[in-house]
């Protein structure tokens, strides 16, 4: 049988967009390594890296959870769309620009 490690056990490397400069980090440049390493062969956890600091469940759960009572006390009609976009609004709003010119400008 397979040994399976324990979650403790098993020590992540840091992730690779932590060390990018910018246009790694615009181009994700840095993702390159993963991929091409799951080409040769099957990903395991040990070849994954730590989560990054604002993708972590706690933190991001906790901003929602704020979002949530600021809707619930600011609002009649409390909108939990209008929470998520309170916490993650301006990324995907960013994300949604920079993919916005690279299809009309570079293509």
């Amino acid at each position: 049988m397979e040994s399976h490690k324990n979650k403790e056990q098993i020590e992540k490397k840091i992730h690779p967009r932590n060390k990018a400069n910018v246009l790694s980090k615009l181009f994700f440049c840095w993702s390159i390594p993963i991929f091409y390493k799951g080409l040769k062969k099957q990903l395991n956890e040990e070849d994954l890296y730590e989560t990054l600091k604002e993708h972590e469940s706690s933190s991001l759960g906790d901003q929602l959870e704020e979002a949530w009572k600021d809707e619930q006390d600011d609002y009649k009609n409390p909108s939990l769309w209008r929470a998520f976009s309170r916490v993650f609004g301006r990324e995907i709003l960013s994300y949604g620009i920079i993919l916005f010119f690279y299809e009309v400008l570079l293509k």
